[in-house]
């Protein structure tokens, strides 16, 4: 199921970038009905996922649309965070002066799961970042990290990171 997903993210990410919005649709729909017979020919139960979707600079959780509704129609749960300034949150970017501010949102929401909650992190363009931070304070609770077109820092201090790179 998750190589079918990432299939998934891997057609829109390349065909979205062209604008070709009927191709998508078309593999979309190839990929699920060819991956369908597959899992329905083996009779293999299905796991089902908890994904958080983290969007790129510019963006909010919104841009996830399409690959949300592939996911929760496949049974999985997602979440799809604004970070602070950024889709629907109403904070004035004149009021962030850190990442931490920037990336609030997402650590409030994964400090809100239970202790034995694991969940896919996936993160498109500076999301990157926030997954990062993420896998560095959450460990206990990040199943897998995916990074689409995404900024993919190696570090120890995230701090560090955020000096050099970003404030």
């Amino acid at each position: 199921m998750l190589q079918r997903i990432l299939v998934i993210i891997k057609v829109i990410t390349q065909l979205e970038i062209r604008h070709r919005r009927l191709e998508v649709d078309m593999e979309i729909r190839k990929i699920m009905s060819d991956s369908n017979s597959y899992d329905n020919n083996n009779n293999k139960e299905e796991q089902q996922f908890h994904f958080v979707l983290v969007h790129g600079a510019g963006h909010g959780g919104w841009c996830w649309y399409k690959i949300r509704t592939l996911l929760e129609a496949a049974g999985h749960k997602v979440t799809c965070p604004d970070l602070k300034c950024s889709g629907i949150d109403p904070t004035d970017f004149n009021t962030v002066f850190t990442f931490a501010d920037y990336n609030q949102p997402l650590t409030s929401f994964m400090s809100s799961l239970p202790p034995n909650h694991k969940v896919i992190v996936v993160g498109h363009s500076a999301g990157g970042k926030s997954v990062t931070d993420v896998i560095h304070k959450f460990a206990d609770k990040v199943h897998i990290a995916i990074y689409v077109a995404a900024v993919m820092v190696n570090t120890i201090s995230t701090k560090q990171v955020a000096d050099d790179y970003f404030w």
